[in-house]
């Protein structure tokens, strides 16, 4: 009996992890959204000369909740689903988390002065109210700078459910204002850490305001940014 017990046991365990899984891909693309692959678009130093008289705009855009994953709450299906795709509506705002995107627009904007003489920036345009197929403003003047964080979750391990990582995905662009087109694109994603070893609880990530979240949250960010001046402005 106790082997029956046991064999069962088994069964539910990987029956919930199954569950979980599905969830968690299901909730990412219902709160944060399924983005496919986006084309990475370069530019270099020659393409970038035509832009040196342009004013430099970054642009708010709103982020999606971020999700807290739950072992608990994954395991009973569409129904933990809908529980966590609500608490990811406040979760940031409640821990003190940030959103980096702000963060890589403005080391984005002193990157494009320094290295292309781009001098004049102008007032942010915020678009955080916008719906998401809104286009940019037409401007000749203009040349936007935009990070838009599209994911950001809080997830446990499925080998530890008691440790955490951090996932981020953030589409890094530059528009120009003449026709609303990237001339520089890069899609980043990232997650840290990698292995639960070295995971936090989640009492160590809510603690301090989420002090270590935002940490976690701007070592991606600033890698991302690295990644898409490699990528997208390769020097000439």
């Amino acid at each position: 009996m106790t082997a029956i017990y046991g064999w069962v046991a088994l069964v539910q365990g990987e029956a919930i992890m199954k569950n979980a899984r599905a969830v968690s891909i299901a909730l990412a693309c219902m709160i944060g959204g399924c983005a496919t692959s986006v084309e990475t678009i370069s530019v270099n130093n020659a393409g970038m000369s035509a832009y040196q008289n342009r004013t430099l705009v970054a642009v708010t855009q709103a982020a999606p909740g971020m999700t807290p994953m739950r072992a608990s709450s994954a395991a009973f299906g569409a129904i933990g689903g809908l529980a966590m795709a609500s608490a990811a509506r406040n979760y940031a705002s409640e821990h003190g988390v940030v959103d980096p995107a702000t963060h890589i627009e403005t080391q984005l904007t002193a990157l494009l002065q320094s290295r292309y003489g781009i001098q004049t920036v102008g007032d942010r345009l915020d678009m955080s109210a916008v719906t998401e197929r809104t286009d940019y403003p037409i401007n000749s003047d203009l040349l936007y700078v935009d990070a838009k964080t599209y994911m950001w979750m809080q997830r446990y391990f499925s080998s530890n459910w008691g440790r955490f990582r951090i996932d981020y995905s953030t589409l890094i662009q530059i528009i120009d204002g003449a026709t609303g087109r990237a001339v520089a694109q890069y899609d980043c994603r990232k997650f840290m850490p990698e292995t639960p070893d070295d995971a936090p609880t989640l009492e160590e990530l809510e603690a301090n305001n989420g002090a270590l979240m935002n940490q976690m949250l701007m070592r991606m960010a600033d890698e991302c940014l690295a990644e898409f001046a490699a990528t997208s402005l390769p020097a000439s």
